[in-house]
């Protein structure tokens, strides 16, 4: 079974909305952009375990800045930036998905990372 575990900084709210065996759903609200969020992902009877992340590379009127290095993701648009990293486990490298797909806030790439084990942690930061 998914266990979520989450701690927030101050005024974000984290809501659970389905925890199963089979899936962990959750809805977090910032107050700002300028918060970080830490997820430890345990996911018991898996040989593996996968993480991704919808990058915006493209808002219908101009394209995201894109450093890509490694475990770490940076993307910037307008000013605004965010950062998408793999802390746990070590030595992971993301990678692009190369398809860009249709979003309502314009055009989307997946960027994953795989491991093996039960256990994953990242960060997701605004600037």
């Amino acid at each position: 079974m998914a266990r979520l575990r989450c701690s927030a900084a101050k005024g974000v709210a984290i809501q659970t909305l389905e925890e199963s065996a089979d899936v962990v759903c959750f809805k977090v609200v910032y107050p700002d952009l300028t918060q970080t969020i830490t997820v430890e992902d345990v996911v018991k009877n898996v040989d593996g375990i996968r993480v991704s992340f919808p990058m915006l590379v493209f808002d219908g009127k101009d394209r995201t800045q894109i450093d890509l290095k490694n475990n770490q993701l940076n993307l910037e648009l307008n000013g605004k930036g965010v950062t998408f990293t793999v802390l746990d486990p070590a030595g992971l490298q993301l990678k692009r998905s190369g398809v860009e797909l249709n979003h309502r806030n314009g055009m989307v790439e997946e960027v994953s990372a795989e491991a093996s084990g039960k256990r994953m942690v990242y960060r997701i930061s605004g600037e």
